[in-house]
């Protein structure tokens, strides 16, 4: 509710202001209180697995040693992380004001305005804490970064992803060809996982179960 009396009314002065603003206030919160937050800024359209997924790719950066993610060691350092043009990496914690553009005075008001919405944001809020006590299970592969290819406007990233300096490793689709997210590893740290064991065949059953039987020059010895 402070938050969003804070940020209710436009900002003089270019996006600094507000950025200013909504760090002071996201560092008051827990931990898992900003996840969730965060979460529901990038990823809201993609239901509980899609929020999920942007809380693994925090945590993830908060375990790596790529680049400017070994100085990142806990959950406010990744949200806090700006980037070289002055926007918050996590783009959901921008206030832009355009209109019919759910930014995060949009999120925010939702959720001080629609009891619903503020229910579904404490049970994301028990989500956040399970993912960053390790008892759920990243199933993004160790994702370190994200787009919406039909939606982001970032050419350098889109310039990596194109000259093969980030792998696409997973892959969301909420119910609208619009809202997806691929996810991606650095193709120098990533690391695809190991094939399953294929079952034995037949053969290698038999083999196994047959005893060896010595040569004559061996049992001669």
């Amino acid at each position: 509710l402070n938050l969003h009396n804070a940020i209710k009314k436009r900002f003089i002065g270019g996006p600094e202001p507000a950025r200013k603003t909504t760090k002071e206030f996201l560092n008051q919160m827990s931990e898992e209180e900003a996840l969730a937050l965060v979460a529901i800024t990038e990823a809201s359209v993609l239901g509980e697995k899609g929020l999920e997924s942007i809380m693994h790719v925090v945590n993830n950066r908060i375990d790596s040693d790529y680049e400017d993610f070994k100085s990142q060691f806990n959950v406010m350092d990744v949200l806090n992380r700006q980037t070289a043009g002055g926007a918050f990496q996590f783009t959901g914690l921008e206030i832009k004001g355009d209109e019919d553009f759910a930014d995060l005075r949009t999120h925010v008001n939702e959720l001080v305005t629609n009891p619903t919405a503020y229910k579904n944001y404490l049970k994301t809020v028990d989500t956040a804490r399970e993912v960053l006590s390790g008892k759920r299970k990243d199933f993004t592969g160790g994702a370190l970064f994200y787009y919406n290819p039909t939606a982001s406007t970032s050419k350098d990233f889109k310039d990596k992803v194109a000259d093969g300096t980030y792998t696409p490793i997973y892959y969301m689709y909420g119910a609208s060809p619009r809202n997806r997210h691929v996810y991606f590893s650095p193709k120098e740290v990533y690391r695809p996982p190991l094939p399953e064991s294929r079952p034995e065949t037949p053969t290698e059953k038999r083999l196994k179960k047959e005893p060896v039987q010595e040569s004559a020059q061996s049992s001669f010895l």
